[in-house]
């Protein structure tokens, strides 16, 4: 799990607090001194406890600025120990900022108060604070302390899972860090927009943002920035397999946290360790750090990160064949998702729940589980919403560069006498500017035609694949065929031909009848070979009693032959499809369960399929060993062409799920349904 920035008023920083009055400075730069002295000798954790406990000696009942300050130093210090201690302190903070009519001082406290809600969970309370310090700021013309709002802004719509809202705070309080020349703020701003493209898993562009947010954090030496990037980095790492790498960042960040006493924050790091020692498959190790870090986040009632890790639980637990406790934590994940609005754990959740329904043969409820998932899964994933994540950071790029031409622009015209002499240099460079802009605007037409060109020669290519793969498939099946009947008919015509010729007129009645006998043994034999070519080339049962049952069908006959176990699940699939539509999906199944058995050394075998209004959805899971799905499109075999080809006259999409460095691989296959002849009644 990812911990994100917020620019606050933090203990020994702050000094300069411009709305105190100068006494309140002199007094204040006296505890920082004595900190200062303090953690040379002994720790920083230790000298921010010593300035807390300074800080509170300065509480007085006398109604002014330096009380206000005060009270919003320990409202931030206690936001990351006891989220109570830290709104109680906000509180007061709003009501001596209001009796005094300090309106910069009131901005700040409820900033602080919005910052307390957060902490522990209370989105939408804490939004209504942050708004209401951005009013304020706004109104005063303090556009570092709105830029700061923003940012926690910016958090709050995170982690509730509104990205677009979230993008839009950050990318506005980044435009303020840019032209306030903050580089605290900006550094902050610029990690926790590396927060959000990594749930988009943009990997590449949140190392980006990390790396330029770590090296402004060293530039201002900031223990705290850099130990929370660091635990980000480990996150990331956690996306991209480098799992050990992970644990490295994840236990430097711990010690940061540490060493800097912001115990709220050390569950996030042992939840990542967690996450990397269940993916390096060392179960006992996992549990541990999974329910510390829960225990942990419950002692500061930070409910959207106990449903996280009650998740991750579940789905733990799942995969352990632990189906009692996978249902136990699940459900206390839905609980406390629906609690903060977490749509993303709510959805994991929802999958979750028809899984372990599904391996206590409760279908019902897991039917009712997948419908909510697949129902809450396409809200969050629409392609309007992504694309306009991606043009916030083109509007704000754009924007910057807009800028830089205002700046050009002004520059030319402080040098416009200059310009004047030089009108005809001018028309001269206009003249071959315009013969350049000629050409390139011919070879970019050239190059257009050349691409285009170059496309259709590619589309032609795939087409000729799937010809030849279709072509290499019918012709592999001809010989197998050819192949069956030689060896299997062959054999038992020649075997019955020399029985018949052992008949002689001399011939007892006891070997004529034995010739009988041996006769109708190999007769049978013969009636299930005809029978098993016959399954090859197309299952009655498919003809006759549709998918479903023909896949069934093929999963016992695939058990009768190897040590495996296969599975086939369905849910609303009492209608049939269209002829083309079924024989596709048996063959691609056909297909790639034979890969399976050849190449992954599998145990288990689990095909599901899933009829919605619009569409239906096949998954074909198996435990065996992971390999790069990036392979396939190079793969010079003809299986993976034939699926594709299968998938290619249906309109369905294939996708593959598989990864060398852990077990199991799924084949996703979505087909649009809606266009399918019914057939119910017509056969």
């Amino acid at each position: 799990m990812l911990i994100r920035s917020s620019n606050l008023c933090q203990l020994g920083i702050s000094t300069n607090y411009k709305i105190v009055k100068e006494r309140l400075i002199m007094r204040y730069l006296k505890i920082g001194a004595i900190v200062l002295i303090f953690s040379m000798i002994f720790s920083p954790s230790a000298a921010q406890r010593l300035q807390i406990d300074s800080l509170k000696t300065l509480i007085s009942p006398q109604k002014d600025s330096l009380q206000v300050f005060i009270f919003n130093e320990l409202s931030w210090y206690y936001k990351n120990i006891d989220v109570d201690s830290s709104e109680l302190y906000a509180r007061q903070a709003i009501a001596l900022a209001k009796s005094i009519n300090d309106q910069a001082l009131l901005a700040k406290s409820f900033n602080s108060l919005g910052n307390a809600k957060q902490a522990a969970g209370k989105y939408d309370s804490a939004l209504i604070f942050l708004n209401e310090s951005i009013a304020i700021s706004t109104a005063l013309g303090d556009s570092l302390k709105t830029g700061a709002t923003l940012n926690n802004i910016g958090i709050n719509y995170d982690e509730r899972g509104d990205y677009v809202l979230s993008l839009e705070a950050y990318f506005k309080a980044l435009r303020i860090a840019d032209a306030t020349a903050d580089i605290n703020l900006k550094a902050d701003i610029l990690s926790n927009i590396g927060v959000v493209y990594k749930k988009q898993k943009q990997y590449d562009k949140v190392l980006e943002y990390y790396q330029s947010a770590l090296e402004l954090y060293k530039k201002i030496n900031s223990p705290f920035g850099e130990t929370v990037t660091a635990g980000n980095i480990g996150s990331v790492l956690l996306q991209t397999g480098d799992y050990k790498k992970s644990i490295t960042y994840s236990l430097l960040a711990k010690k940061g946290y540490e060493a800097l006493g912001y115990s709220r924050y050390i569950p996030y790091t042992l939840g990542n360790m967690a996450l990397a020692y269940d993916s390096l498959h060392q179960i006992e190790k996992a549990e541990r750090f999974y329910i510390d870090a829960y225990e942990q986040h419950s002692k500061f009632d930070n409910m959207y990160e106990m449903a996280y890790v009650c998740k991750n639980l579940a789905f733990f637990y799942l995969r352990n064949d632990q189906s009692v406790n996978a249902l136990t934590y699940a459900r206390k994940a839905i609980d406390l998702a629906k609690n903060v609005g977490a749509k993303e754990i709510l959805r994991d959740c929802y999958y979750a729940m028809a899984r372990v329904n599904n391996k206590l043969n409760l279908h019902e409820q897991a039917y009712i589980f997948q419908q909510k998932y697949i129902s809450l899964n396409d809200s969050l994933i629409e392609q309007g919403r992504i694309k306009t994540i991606f043009e916030l950071q083109t509007k704000y790029e754009t924007e910057k560069k807009e800028k830089q031409i205002a700046l050009q622009n002004s520059q030319l015209s402080e040098n416009k006498i200059q310009l004047q002499r030089t009108y005809l240099v001018i028309a001269a460079l206009v003249i071959v500017v315009t013969l350049i802009m000629v050409i390139f605007a011919l070879m970019r037409s050239r190059l257009k035609r050349k691409q285009q060109l170059t496309e259709n020669e590619k589309q032609l290519a795939v087409r000729e694949a799937f010809i030849d793969a279709t072509l290499q498939s019918q012709e592999a099946e001809r010989k197998r065929v050819a192949q069956d009947l030689h060896d299997g008919m062959g054999q038992l015509i020649t075997e019955l031909r020399f029985l018949i010729g052992n008949i002689t007129p001399t011939s007892t009645q006891q070997d004529r009848v034995t010739i009988v006998e041996t006769g109708e043994r190999v007769l049978n034999d013969m009636h299930k070979e005809v029978r098993a070519v016959a399954f090859n080339l197309m299952p009655q049962t498919l003809i006759q009693s549709g998918l479903v049952p023909a896949l069934r069908e093929m999963a016992l006959r695939i058990q009768e032959r190897q040590p495996l176990k296969v599975e086939v699940s369905s849910f609303d699939m009492d209608k049939r499809l269209t002829d083309v539509q079924e024989i596709s999906l048996y063959r691609m199944v056909q297909e790639w369960t034979n890969n399976i058995i050849k190449y992954s050394g599998a145990t288990k075998i689990i095909i599901n399929l899933v009829r919605n209004e619009d569409d239906l959805s096949l998954t074909v899971e198996d435990d065996g060993a992971g390999f790069d799905s990036s392979k396939l499109e190079h793969s010079k075999g003809h299986g993976w062409k034939n699926i594709l080809s299968r998938a290619g006259l249906i309109k369905a999409t294939v996708d593959v799920d598989s990864s060398p460095a852990r077990r199991g691989t799924s084949l996703l296959v979505s087909v649009p349904v809606q266009a399918a002849v019914e057939v119910e009644n017509t056969r």
